[in-house]
């Protein structure tokens, strides 16, 4: 026996080894064929024995889809309307907050400028105190060397007159008076200055008791008279007497 037989019966046996794989392939295939055919209409049973028809699981399956996707819009927008209901409470109360700080602000300031102005109204009161006091001590002052050149006088006229104190005294009295007096005719004469220019118009000059323009006349040439002084004989003092005394 050569190499060449060797070989053509290896060949041969490999040969009938794929075939007998290749039948036995064949026939699992057709055995599963025959199991398949054999569950189809037991699970089609199955189906019709529950009442669900095949084609309906897809449009069970669509709504199922749709229901849910409502029940999260409709929770979105729950959310959605509950943040920005927050949202403008946050907003309001920020307002206000805001708008009482700015009370509060316009309120402290409004106070503050009330102040100010109570010290400012102060100030001016006790700086028109102080000029007033201020007045009244010059006029006092005026007053006390107004009396002292009086006194002076006096003295003067009483060591070189024959008058006595007292007389001396009573007669600048009198002069006061008549001075004071003075002061008021002429106020008198200044406020109605216009119906004496009236009546030189017009031509009338009638004087009668009962006028005011009379009364003043009168008054004037009184009080330019001075019959209350006492007119007493100037003597002639020497310097000998002054010595003298």
């Amino acid at each position: 026996m050569g190499s060449g037989d060797w070989f053509k019966t290896i060949i041969s046996l490999k040969k009938s080894k794929t075939n007998k794989s290749r039948k036995v392939k064949g026939q699992l295939g057709t055995e599963s064929n025959q199991a398949k055919g054999n569950n189809r209409p037991q699970k089609g049973s199955d189906k019709l024995e529950y009442g669900a028809p095949s084609g309906n699981s897809g449009v069970l399956q669509m709504s199922k889809i749709i229901a849910a996707t409502r029940i999260q819009t409709a929770i979105r927008g729950f959310m959605a309307r509950k943040t920005l209901r927050s949202l403008k409470g946050m907003q309001k109360l920020q307002i206000h907050t805001q708008r009482d700080n700015i009370v509060k602000q316009a309120t402290t300031t409004l106070s503050y400028i009330h102040s100010w102005s109570n010290i400012q109204s102060q100030i001016r009161a006790r700086r028109l105190n102080m000029v007033a006091e201020g007045r009244i001590k010059l006029k006092k002052q005026e007053s006390q060397l107004k009396l002292e050149a009086k006194l002076q006088e006096l003295e003067m006229e009483w060591s070189g007159g024959s008058e006595t104190m007292e007389e001396t005294i009573a007669r600048l009295q009198q002069r006061e008076e008549a001075a004071v007096k003075r002061e008021r005719a002429m106020a008198y004469a200044f406020s109605h200055q216009w119906r004496a220019n009236s009546s030189q118009n017009q031509g009338q000059f009638v004087y009668e008791s009962g006028k005011a323009d009379w009364g003043w006349s009168w008054m004037e040439r009184w009080i330019a008279v001075r019959p209350w002084e006492t007119r007493l004989p100037t003597q002639t003092v020497s310097p000998q007497r002054f010595r003298a005394g």
